[in-house]
């Protein structure tokens, strides 16, 4: 750990790289612009100035004509007041008759400055013009590139920016090298591949958030298996159940078939039935409960005629049990399809939660409603409601739904809304309105 590096380092070094870059960029082609300049390649600036001399000399010579100027020199030849010969632009005339006036002019410009110089003999004028600027010597590369001292920042820049690209690129690469290593841990963990070979990095910064990503990893197995060791015992738990609660089952059937074969008074008749249904609903939990032992998914069916007076039997089965008058609303059937199985359950223990925290002969109402946009199954009672505290913090695994303190409903309403959103749907949980009417209002919204 003690001989990795830090990011900062790299970045600095890199840095410091460029800069130094830059200075051998900069000394290299002022070296090489003097070594052309020294060999005759290119001439320096002031080259057509110290030509001057040998022009005015020549000038003055009866036999001097325009074609003895150098190639570097633009001129405008004038005998007895008439333009004999000029290559200067048009553009530059007001530089030349500001040299015919004070013998020099010139005009600035970012790179090298033009100037204009004139001379007089007998009845000749000449002014010629010049730019202040390094050139070829060689006229034909003058006229392929006219503008050497551009062309030559121009190759200085191309080479800077090839090396400074170059190194950010280096920089780029390592940077993105690293951080894929956090990326592929990350990869491994999403995948839940918790063994995956462990990553170091030569980086300080980099090994800190491998080394954090691992201990990730490891708590995370370690809860994973846990979780796995939980659910194996729940499910050897459920399927011991399940199997044992047969044998009892078995043995309440078998003599409610011997009651079924005596004569019976009409009371105690639809007593025997009721409890065939209660055996019935417990065969179907049963049933249940090894379906979720399996982790099979109930499947969904629309809520049909059949459904809603399966539901409404259960409901009714409970109330007359338990001495409570049962009231229907709206009894809608719909299309969207649900795991009626699982609302069965559902109704059942809310149905149980409202007659255990209500008086006998309250009412208890059941309204199913079939919206444009949602099915909604309600249950109202005439209890005690719910608590502040329950309210506020929506159902939970072990806060009360009640006033009475029974932590075993929250249980039941937690698995209610478990159940809801699982066909995306929402458990609304409230207090009757009425203000002269105590209660609770229980509504499983599902979404169309």
């Amino acid at each position: 750990m003690a001989n990795r590096k830090g990011l900062t380092r790299l970045i600095t070094t890199y840095a410091v790289m460029e800069l130094l870059y830059t200075f051998f960029v900069i000394i290299f082609f002022f070296l090489l612009l003097n070594i052309l300049v020294n060999t005759g390649i290119v001439y320096p600036a002031n080259y057509p100035e110290s030509q001057l001399g040998k022009v005015e000399k020549d000038f003055k010579s009866e036999s001097w004509t325009p074609n003895q100027l150098p190639f570097f020199y633009e001129y405008e030849y004038i005998k007895n007041g008439q333009v004999v010969d000029s290559n200067i632009s048009e553009t530059y005339q007001p530089y030349v008759k500001k040299a015919q006036e004070l013998g020099r002019a010139s005009k600035d410009s970012f790179i090298g400055a033009r100037v204009f110089r004139y001379y007089t003999t007998n009845d000749k004028e000449l002014v010629v013009s010049y730019k202040l600027s390094p050139f070829f010597a060689s006229q034909k590369l003058n006229q392929l590139i006219p503008h050497f001292e551009g062309f030559y920042l121009l190759v200085v820049f191309l080479v800077w920016i090839s090396g400074f690209l170059f190194l950010i690129v280096r920089l780029t690469k390592i940077l993105k090298r690293e951080i894929k290593k956090i990326s592929t841990a990350s990869v491994y963990i999403q995948q839940q591949n918790l063994d995956y070979p462990r990553i170091n990095s030569d980086y300080k910064e980099i090994n800190d958030v491998l080394s954090t990503i691992d201990l990730l990893a490891n708590d995370l197995k370690k809860s994973l298996q846990e979780q796995w060791q939980m659910q194996e015992t729940e499910r050897d738990l459920i399927e011991s159940v399940t199997h044992d609660i047969r044998t009892p089952i078995t043995l309440i059937k078998g003599n409610l078939e011997l009651l079924d074969e005596e004569e019976l008074t009409a009371s105690s008749s639809e007593r025997v039935k009721d409890i065939e249904k209660g055996v019935s609903r417990l065969e179907v939990y049963v049933e249940k409960l090894k379906q979720i032992s399996s982790h099979v998914t109930e499947e969904k069916i629309p809520v049909s005629e059949d459904v809603l007076s399966r539901w409404i039997d259960v409901a009714r089965l409970l109330c007359n049990t338990h001495q409570r008058q049962l009231s229907l609303m709206e009894t809608d059937t719909s299309s969207i399809p649900l795991e009626t199985e699982n609302v069965t359950m559902a109704l059942q223990n809310i149905i149980s939660n409202s007659i255990e925290h209500s008086n006998l002969n309250s009412t208890i109402t059941l309204d199913f409603r079939d919206l444009e946009t949602e099915y909604r199954v309600t249950i109202t009672d005439e209890g005690t409601g719910f608590s502040d505290i329950f309210l506020a913090s929506s159902p939970s695994k072990y806060v009360s739904s009640k006033l009475d303190n029974t932590a075993s409903h929250g249980l039941g309403l937690y698995h209610v809304k478990e159940m809801v959103e699982r066909h995306n749907g929402t458990l609304l949980i409230e207090n009757r309105p009425e203000k002269n009417q105590t209660g609770a209002k229980v509504t499983l919204v599902f979404k169309k």
